[in-house]
């Protein structure tokens, strides 16, 4: 386990930076892991190493964007507006046969079914 530790999460426009507090790793704090705006958790150190409040914390933290991101992306795809907005992000932050693959698999689909295809695909890349 990581001693002493001391949470901090901070917000820097693409998710949440997870952090240590109590240690300084070249000049600033340690940074323990990202969550992305899908609830996605990439851990910088192992997780086994965190004290469990701190990990309740951080995994609580991840439910939370995820469900915020689901409700925004329900919400956004009602209109065209949002739906395009949408597909311009995935056009222009996902990797691009992942792309082209999901413009593929909508082409032909009812919108219903289209906005939970490019829901999960957000999920997965975001």
């Amino acid at each position: 386990m990581i001693e002493p530790f001391e949470l901090f999460i901070g917000y820097l426009g693409n998710g949440a930076t997870v952090c240590n507090k109590a240690s300084i790793f070249d000049d600033d704090y340690q940074i323990i892991s990202h969550i992305s705006e899908a609830g996605i958790i990439k851990w910088f150190v192992p997780s086994n190493t965190i004290p469990a409040k701190a990990l309740e914390a951080i995994e609580k933290t991840a439910i939370e964007h995820r469900e915020k991101t689901i409700k925004r992306l329900d919400s956004v795809m009602k209109s065209n507006y949002g739906y395009t907005k949408i597909l311009e992000e995935i056009f222009k932050y996902s990797p691009w046969d992942e792309t082209n693959a999901l413009c593929d698999s909508i082409k032909s689909q009812p919108k219903e079914c289209k906005n939970e295809l490019i829901k999960e695909f957000y999920l997965k890349w975001f």
